[in-house]
């Protein structure tokens, strides 16, 4: 089961906003297709690539001040080639981890510059590809593709607790 990122937040509603880089790729649904469909919890493949930049933005943020921010960025460029896994409760989360400074630079200056609240006070830029069955990641984890995929940012999305979508092109 594949599901649009607007979908994933329709059904889970939060409290707080979301900045985040998206993604185009010609080869996402090869990478997807590794995926033994009878591993996927009830979430499923991850359909739009995107990093998120910070989650848990409040909603007074000022909307023109972080559009301006994020307009002043370039596209950003990453290579994924190997699966890793993190685990929670629910399901294991399949991703790519990403490195690229450009996002270490972002995520620096959305939390010097807004209100926000995390549990997660370390920055780990990372691409979900799937959601998958509790227990099921082991067999993923550190999986090479053959070459590694290059992905470029496309657009900057900012989305308010309510889902609210802002588009920023790149």
């Amino acid at each position: 089961m594949i599901k649009k990122f607007d979908e994933f937040l329709n059904e889970n509603k939060r409290e707080y906003g979301c900045a985040m880089a998206f993604f185009d790729s010609d080869n996402w649904n090869s990478i997807t297709s590794l995926v033994n469909k009878e591993d996927l919890h009830n979430k499923g493949l991850e359909n739009e690539i995107h990093v998120t930049l910070l989650f848990g933005l409040h909603d007074d943020i000022n909307e023109d001040q972080l559009f301006s921010m994020l307009k002043t960025f370039p596209a950003i460029s990453v290579f994924v080639n190997k699966f890793s896994i993190f685990e929670n409760d629910e399901f294991d989360i399949l991703k790519f981890d990403v490195k690229n400074n450009l996002l270490n630079s972002l995520n620096k200056q959305l939390t010097d510059n807004f209100e926000y609240t995390t549990n997660h006070p370390d920055y780990h830029p990372h691409i979900t590809v799937a959601y998958l069955k509790k227990g099921t990641g082991k067999k993923y984890n550190n999986y090479k593709l053959a070459d590694p995929i290059k992905l470029t940012s496309t657009k900057y999305v900012y989305s308010d607790k309510n889902s609210k979508q802002t588009i920023i092109n790149i």
